[in-house]
């Protein structure tokens, strides 16, 4: 079997996304795959196809045409979620992304099968799409085989001192999107900081002494909406010396952050 892969998210600012991530992890480990006759094409556009037997489009954006009308093959399309359909009042559409999306939800009745990551999004798909429940799959996402424990001190140790990082840290890697729910993140953040009352310990460390780390290419792009948002809540609640927006990082030094913080969180 010959299949062509959409690589047009590693092209472009998805790249640094958990759709680009995403996107590179799989052909990375379709591309790994010791099995007789079969191969993987890369594509970047919809005109490239050959002679494969199945497309596979790993990004479906809901607002954009991602998703060509015309299949010349047997077509498979990940859509990660709908969260712009469940909270249109924070992503709105306007009159081109609502007319795109009616295209794009046209187009999707011609693809063969859909691939989510949870069975939470299975029932978004199904409800907000309108696509046949039956026909999409759940394929839970996984780390990558870099994440792992590090028992090498050393190399922590250099990876905590390029960073600046403190001894106990809060952990967050992601994006800014409002279902991240980054400023509930730091407002929780801030009543673990408070003076008052008894504070909790992590690691045996006074929680006053904790600090939060927000890695993320969108944590250092002040032009985003979100962004802004963000850095004026930090100063509000006088936090600027406590949450540590690094932005984007390579996955080598992202692997020994993981291993350096006291906890992880995801807020969403």
């Amino acid at each position: 079997m010959k299949v062509a892969i959409d690589v047009s998210p590693l092209k472009n600012a998805n790249r640094y996304r958990g759709v680009g991530i995403y996107t590179q992890q799989l052909v990375k480990s379709l591309q790994s795959l010791n099995i007789s006759n079969f191969s993987c094409q890369l594509i970047e556009d919809k005109t490239m196809v050959k002679d494969s037997d199945l497309i596979h489009y790993p990004f479906f954006d809901l607002f954009f045409l991602t998703l060509p009308l015309k299949k010349p093959k047997p077509t498979v399309v990940t859509i990660h979620d709908v969260i712009p359909l469940i909270f249109p009042e924070h992503y709105p559409a306007g009159i081109r992304g609502s007319l795109k999306f009616q295209t794009q939800k046209f187009s999707l009745k011609g693809v063969k099968a859909v691939i989510t990551d949870s069975e939470n999004s299975r029932k978004d798909i199904f409800k907000y799409l309108n696509y046949p429940k039956n026909k999409i799959y759940v394929v839970p996402l996984a780390p990558g085989k870099e994440f792992r424990p590090i028992t090498n001190h050393q190399s922590l140790t250099t990876i905590k001192h390029k960073y600046q990082l403190p001894e106990t840290f809060v952990l967050y890697v992601g994006d800014v999107n409002y279902n991240k729910n980054i400023i509930g993140f730091i407002k929780a953040f801030k009543k673990l900081n408070t003076s008052d009352g008894d504070r909790p310990s992590l690691r045996g460390h006074d929680s006053s002494e904790v600090r939060l780390v927000l890695i993320g290419k969108a944590f250092t792009d002040e032009n985003l909406k979100e962004t802004k948002e963000i850095i004026r809540l930090i100063n509000s609640l006088k936090l600027s010396k406590k949450v540590i927006r690094l932005g984007w990082v390579p996955d080598k030094d992202l692997v020994a952050l993981y291993n350096l913080a006291s906890v992880y969180c995801q807020p969403s």
